[in-house]
């Protein structure tokens, strides 16, 4: 049964009325209107309303020469400056590097030198009186003395001298 709906009357003397409870909007006649080749798709009440409508949400004019020739133009000015950043872009970064060398080089220039480790050195004297310095640079004592060892066995089988005597350097 689709009657579910509750139904309301009032008598008023010889009068009766009655509602069903819903509002129900009064289905009356619409109106539209076209611009151009334009159709305005809105239901609207009165004729001045379409046409109100039509005349405002209508086909839209293009731009205004004047105008597309400012953005044309502001374009143009836009893809230049662009073109021109690309050119001077390595300009740019050679110039940064060579700062950077030469900051660089001011710096090495004006750091002061490293201090050097602990090195030793050996001496080898042999009995005549001749002596042979290591030119090497060893992290131990002991690593220079059996370089000088080493270098005396090799000039005493050469020359066919004593075994020589050694004196250590520290640097």
């Amino acid at each position: 049964m689709r009657n579910d709906a509750v139904r309301i009357g009032i008598r008023l003397g010889p009068f009766w009325v009655s509602s069903s409870g819903r509002r129900r909007r009064r289905k009356g006649k619409t109106y539209t209107a076209t611009a151009g080749d334009w159709r305005c798709h809105h239901a609207h009440r009165t004729p001045e309303a379409a046409r109100e409508c039509a005349a405002r949400n209508g086909p839209r004019r293009g731009p205004s020469p004047a105008y597309l020739a400012e953005v044309e133009r502001r374009t143009a000015e836009l893809e230049a400056e662009r073109q021109r950043a690309i050119e001077e872009r390595p300009i740019r970064e050679a110039q940064a590097i060579e700062a950077d060398l030469q900051r660089l080089r001011t710096e090495l220039e004006n750091e002061p030198p490293a201090p050097r480790k602990q090195t030793f050195q050996s001496t080898i004297r042999f009995a005549d009186g001749t002596e042979y310095s290591c030119e090497h640079e060893h992290r131990t004592q002991t690593a220079a003395t059996e370089c000088a060892k080493r270098m005396a066995r090799e000039k005493s089988r050469e020359l066919g001298l004593d075994p020589p005597t050694f004196t250590y350097r520290q640097e």
